[in-house]
């Protein structure tokens, strides 16, 4: 028989039953980020907000001013968070948001990044720059352009979030925000084990900053002085995203 002693609780919804479920039963946990549901627990959560708002300010620095988002699903907390700070970056810049380059994503290559990229670039006024809510649906999104004949770096600008190893790889590298993953994960653990024991938390509510990496998606120095006078297209990927 196995016995559970606690819980890592990632991917977290604005109302999260597992949360509720958990504080009520007294099962000990710690969260990758945080939810609207009540209950006093735990958590490590990269900041987003301010992520998604450097992530503008970077490809507006650039000469970007028509920019596409490719969003994660409306319930997820993390998609609150950077349409937010998509939006503060929008404001930052003067820029206006415009609807009808919000398209939903599903944090996947296929579902989230491609498809979503292929309704963006078929706009009569397609996008020059993609935002992804995550690195997958970066990679989708080049795939997209790759396949309607524009080269990354130059015709499109792509940027994604997470910073994992297949951003690297990607044709283009894909610039992106790098979360401290190992150094997150490693903290969340040391938190549920103290929790297990019944061991005092300095800390229940843990914000880490991503770092901006940048790579060729976002062209570069050549790109820049290119084409840095053009009037560029910013949309959002998620039809959803004006209710919140």
């Amino acid at each position: 028989m196995i016995y559970l002693e606690g819980i890592v609780l990632s991917r977290m919804r604005l109302r999260d039953w597992r949360v509720a479920h958990l504080v009520t039963a007294h099962v000990p946990f710690v969260a990758h980020g945080r939810t609207l549901t009540r209950g006093k627990y735990p958590y490590i959560e990269v900041d987003s907000h301010s992520g998604f708002e450097e992530l503008v300010r970077h490809l507006v620095q650039r000469g970007f001013r028509r920019i596409a988002y490719i969003s994660a699903p409306p319930e997820i907390t993390l998609q609150a968070e950077r349409f937010a700070g998509y939006r503060k970056g929008f404001a930052s810049a003067g820029i206006s948001f415009e609807e009808s380059l919000v398209v939903e994503g599903a944090l996947t290559r296929q579902g989230g990044g491609y498809t979503a990229a292929q309704r963006l670039l078929a706009l009569r006024t397609p996008p020059t720059a993609i935002m992804g809510a995550n690195h997958l649906t970066a990679i989708g999104a080049i795939r997209a352009a790759h396949e309607r004949g524009l080269t990354v770096g130059k015709d499109l600008a792509v940027v994604g979030y997470d910073g994992t190893e297949d951003a690297a790889r990607s044709q283009p590298p894909l610039t992106t925000l790098q979360q401290p993953i190992y150094n997150t994960t490693k903290r969340l653990v040391d938190m549920l084990v103290a929790c297990i024991n019944g061991e005092p938390l300095e800390e229940l509510k843990v914000i880490r900053a991503p770092q901006l990496i940048i790579r060729d998606s976002t062209g570069g120095q050549q790109f820049f002085s290119t084409f840095c006078q053009n009037d560029l297209r910013v949309a959002y990927a998620s039809a959803n995203c004006r209710r919140m």
